[in-house]
């Protein structure tokens, strides 16, 4: 079996991994993380979703809570196989789900990931069939052409299949949240039916030497396909779709699994199968019983054992007052983010994910960033300051927010607790001045390039502010803020500033929309130690009605 390139392969996982719900039940709408049961054994297994076009098995349990790209939203209904051209060896169940809709990290996998792989095929299969339409004249137009294609890869879709039962150990499913179950991830291949039903029976006289017209038209195509790549010097192209070809055949269907099958030539044994700690490949396995160099081959499926298997687990409320359990979402605060000293005292991130989410942890506050900054004079000169809005229990997906912990990193994540939720409430009306991306993004010649959710956007990293701490800022002042940007890439899943440049070079301050709520800060106004009362736009206050002010650096609230 040949082994796939890593860039091919791992796309794929980070589509097709992420599969998952229980058959036998309507619709299943939620979100899971997936774990692969025989890696499982190794200590890496989460999926984790690492770019728009890659994923990776190296994450483990523990971690996973942490990291975004491990959250996956799955809706999948019962698959309904009747009058589809799925071939003649299609593996079908009846308690097969087929899914409907497959994210992570802002990637739809589906169009993103298991469309490239479709899209390989079609401009191989569309080049095959005009090389076979022209050589054996049968002179369908380029609309019945492109119809065909179109009809070949309908029903290329993608299926879990509930294999409970076939785990070497059930205690597996023990280990993760209720609700969790282990399945097949499989797909159906393309079928070349829609082109034998346009041809003659004079034509396929000519062509079907073995009783298997369908077979014998994806042979066909496939090596018209593979002369056009050689033709105008595809290389890079062409061993990507041999490498498909390889392992998918006609009307089969086709699993995947962590690791591969080797096959030895000449050895007693015919099959090794490979699972690389290092380095977990997720690759395809046809499962067909074949004869290799006399010997019959175990289906791979079979071979492969509980690393062809995935355990599908619901991400839900933790019910564990010591969270103790790992089937949730959580944040960690780095313990050099922390605020002033209030008590207990708070620490902070920030967060731009997929998903939208309720906060559970205790003494966790989450805010949006209102309208853009003004202006604000102090005895240590200018600031830029920005207005917080706190959300009050669900923030809405791709917000960019500032997270107050009661926990840092030193703690440990389980008390910063977040629980996805499918229908996001409206947030804070004005709450788009944090952006985010949710992969790294590297800093090239002092420029930031924001991804497809921003236009592609550019600017100067100058315009650029993070979250970060620095001390001394000026008196009373929380020196928890956004600050300057000097490394060499934007974190991913993390929330920043763009500001315009009227504010080169200065710092950017947090303010509560309530009058400096929570902690998120201290007055950011300007002050002096004569007695003279302010208020919080720093204008001074002769005759000062009910409120809060500042005399002599300090905050007064006056009844």
């Amino acid at each position: 079996m040949r082994k796939f390139t890593k860039g091919l392969l791992m796309t794929f996982v980070a589509t097709a991994m992420s599969l998952g719900a229980y058959a036998q039940v309507a619709s299943v709408d939620g979100y899971f993380r997936v774990i692969n049961a025989g890696a499982n054994k190794n200590g890496y297994q989460v999926v984790k979703v690492t770019s728009e076009t890659s994923a990776t098995l190296k994450c483990t349990k523990e971690d996973a809570i942490t990291l975004p790209g491990t959250v996956m939203y799955i809706k999948a209904d019962p698959a309904d196989y009747s009058g589809q051209n799925l071939g003649p060896y299609i593996d079908t169940d009846p308690s097969d789900l087929e899914v409907a809709n497959l994210r992570s990290q802002g990637v739809d996998a589906s169009e993103a990931v298991y469309g490239d792989i479709v899209k390989t095929m079609k401009d191989g299969f569309k080049w095959g069939l005009q090389t076979i339409n022209r050589t054996n004249k049968w002179n369908l137009t380029a609309a019945q052409q492109a119809t065909i294609i179109e009809n070949m890869f309908e029903y290329m879709k993608m299926f879990m299949q509930p294999c409970d039962d076939k785990l070497s150990d059930p205690a597996l499913l023990a280990n993760y949240g209720k609700g969790a179950k282990a399945y097949y991830l499989k797909s159906t291949t393309p079928n070349t039916q829609p082109l034998a039903d346009v041809l003659t029976d004079e034509q396929k006289a000519a062509i079907d030497g073995n009783g298997e017209l369908t077979q014998t038209l994806w042979d066909l195509m496939y090596w018209g396909a593979c002369d056009y790549y050689l033709e105008n010097d595809m290389n890079e192209l062409l061993y990507a779709f041999q490498t498909l070809m390889n392992r998918i055949h006609m009307g089969h269907t086709y699993y995947l699994s962590a690791g591969y099958v080797q096959l030895n030539e000449g050895a007693e044994v015919p099959q090794t199968f490979i699972y690389n700690e290092e380095d977990p490949h997720i690759l395809f396995a046809n499962n067909n019983t074949v004869n290799y160099d006399g010997k019959t081959l175990i289906p791979e499926i079979d071979f492969m054992g509980d690393y062809s298997k995935w355990i599908v687990e619901p991400i839900v409320e933790n019910t564990d007052k010591n969270y103790t359990g790992t089937n949730y979402f959580a944040v960690n605060a780095a313990p050099f983010m922390k605020g002033l000293n209030d008590d207990p005292a708070k620490y902070y991130t920030t967060l731009f994910v997929d998903f939208p989410m309720e906060i559970k942890g205790e003494g966790m506050h989450v805010y949006g960033i209102s309208g853009q900054p003004v202006v604000k004079d102090t005895k240590d000169g200018k600031v830029a300051v920005v207005t917080t809005v706190e959300y009050e229990t669900v923030v809405p997906a791709r917000q960019g927010v500032v997270i107050e912990c009661s926990f840092n990193d030193n703690d440990g994540p389980a008390g910063n607790c977040l629980q996805p939720v499918l229908t996001p409430t409206t947030g804070p009306s004005a709450s788009t001045a944090l952006k985010g991306q949710f992969f790294p993004t590297p800093i090239n010649n002092g420029i930031v390039k924001l991804d497809r959710w921003y236009a592609y956007d550019e600017f100067p990293v100058k315009q650029l502010r993070v979250l970060s701490k620095k001390e001394n800022v000026y008196d009373g002042a929380n020196p928890i803020g956004f600050y300057g940007f000097s490394g060499k890439a934007i974190t991913d899943n993390k929330a920043f500033l763009k500001l315009d440049s009227s504010f080169a070079g200065m710092n950017v301050m947090m303010v509560s929309a309530e009058d400096y709520a929570d902690g998120i800060n201290e007055a950011v106004v300007a002050t002096d130690n004569n007695g003279t009362m302010y208020d919080l736009q720093g204008r001074q206050v002769s005759n000062p009605t009910k409120g809060l002010y500042i005399v002599n650096g300090k905050k007064m609230v006056i009844k």
